[in-house]
């Protein structure tokens, strides 16, 4: 989920995560007929929770580079802020955000953007076991690409079909495509339940609206998943399931995910993690349809 942040304790002094991987995707630009890749992966991340003495107020941010060995690569980068305030004494919060992303993908042109990012959480927690949150958040998408899939008729790349008066047949007329740009609203209710200190279980339901100046883009979107996170003995498993609805224009567009991800304690502050995805989009338009499946193996390192 594109923004959903969330940590229950204030961290006194700067916490930082360092992962690197090598791992395999067999479909990452996302075709019907796919062509795989191995790749190695960075990703760098810290947060800071004492910019006020109480903890209330903090910044986080993350850098991320996946190295494909035999395709252009993907980079993202994002910095954001948040402010916490208690309300009332039953252990609800409420949490001001703010995020600045850049995106770069040389095989996505979709995912190819800068995003900035604002919204506010309520949440509570109810005993020992009890935990929830509602989301609202609007985000701004500035895309980097001008050449539009469109697929209703009014814009293909930078040229139109425009039907001749005349009735010589449909000619090719140049047409500038604005960059895209998209204006999206999101809200997200989660309800988690800890079985007991080592596991725990979450529920989220997602609904998004985008609006965007390319007309296909505009869609509403309903996304419902749930996670499992299990510590056996010295390790951790996670295991998770996704499916998302988006109403399009003219059509309408399924994707479900599933993945795992296992990471086992080499030391006071070295994990190995090995992590596995599968996704996959239906659409009643052919080139939308895609499945890919990644898995990777690597070290996360604390400081």
């Amino acid at each position: 989920m594109w923004f959903l942040f969330w940590t229950s304790l204030a961290q006194a002094a700067p916490q930082l995560v360092a992962e690197m991987a090598l791992g395999y995707d067999d479909n990452p630009q996302q075709l019907i007929r796919p062509e795989g890749s191995t790749f190695c992966f960075y990703r760098l991340t810290a947060e800071y929770d004492r910019l006020l003495a109480d903890g209330s107020a903090g910044f986080y941010g993350s850098a991320q580079w996946q190295d494909f060995w035999r395709l252009d690569d993907r980079h993202q980068a994002l910095l954001g802020a948040r402010l916490r305030q208690p309300l009332w004494s039953n252990g609800a919060e409420l949490m001001l955000f703010s995020e600045l992303v850049q995106q770069a993908d040389g095989l996505v042109a979709e995912e190819d953007y800068w995003a900035g990012r604002a919204g506010l959480t309520l949440s509570r927690v109810w005993g020992l076991r009890w935990y929830g949150h509602l989301q609202l958040g609007y985000q701004e998408r500035w895309y980097r690409d001008s050449s539009a899939r469109q697929h209703d008729g009014h814009v293909s790349g930078q040229r139109e079909l425009k039907p001749e008066p005349s009735g010589q047949g449909d000619q090719p007329v140049t047409s500038r495509v604005s960059r895209r740009q998209d204006d999206q609203w999101q809200l997200t209710a989660l309800l988690e339940y800890r079985f007991s200190a080592f596991w725990r279980q979450h529920v989220q339901l997602q609904l998004a609206d985008n609006a965007s100046n390319w007309r296909r883009e505009r869609y509403t979107e309903w996304a419902l998943s749930y996670l499992l996170h299990a510590e056996l003995g010295r390790c951790q498993l996670e295991l998770w399931l996704e499916r998302a609805w988006r109403d399009l224009v003219k059509a309408s567009e399924r994707q479900d995910g599933l993945g795992a991800e296992l990471a086992w304690p080499l030391g006071r502050s070295w994990d190995l993690v090995v992590s596995w995805r599968l996704e996959q989009v239906e659409s009643p338009v052919a080139e939308d349809c895609y499945r890919l499946r990644v898995s990777q193996c690597g070290l996360r390192c604390f400081f």
